[in-house]
């Protein structure tokens, strides 16, 4: 399966969120590169536990940046985490109730890559546009 990159046209120029996505990109490669030798199975769970704890830390970061600066997109960008959050447990429930079977972890590295690159190339970085619009330096979320 084929990677996926990071790249400077994901950077939203927020320091602590692009470092938060680039940690996202790292774990979703592991499963990719586990899948290419054979061993996606074993790592689908180590994903899914991940994804759990850390993508709800990561949405708390990015909602309270929009709260604070009073972002007009916020509801879109919230209901947006919602159903990704709502995802992974599905994913979740699915790995308990069937393990990691090969429909599982392919569905798992298609669905996390396209919403991360998806999200982040228009929501994270339209988020971006308004706060450097209003004055806000990179650091400003640290």
């Amino acid at each position: 399966m084929p990677m996926i990159e990071w790249n400077s046209n994901l950077a939203t120029g927020i320091d602590e969120i692009d470092d938060q996505h680039k940690e996202l990109f790292s774990r979703v490669n592991l499963l990719m590169e586990a899948c290419n030798v054979g061993k996606g199975r074993e790592e689908v769970s180590r994903l899914l536990q991940f994804l759990s704890a850390y993508v709800r830390i990561h949405f708390e970061s990015e909602e309270q940046i929009q709260v604070e600066s009073g972002y007009p997109g916020y509801p879109e960008h919230k209901l947006a985490h919602q159903q990704f959050s709502k995802d992974i447990e599905r994913l979740n429930h699915q790995f308990t109730a069937e393990g990691a079977g090969l429909v599982l972890v392919i569905e798992t590295n298609q669905m996390v890559a396209a919403w991360l690159t998806q999200h982040i190339s228009k929501m994270d970085k339209a988020l971006a546009v308004y706060l450097r619009d209003k004055g806000m330096p990179a650091s400003c979320c640290a």
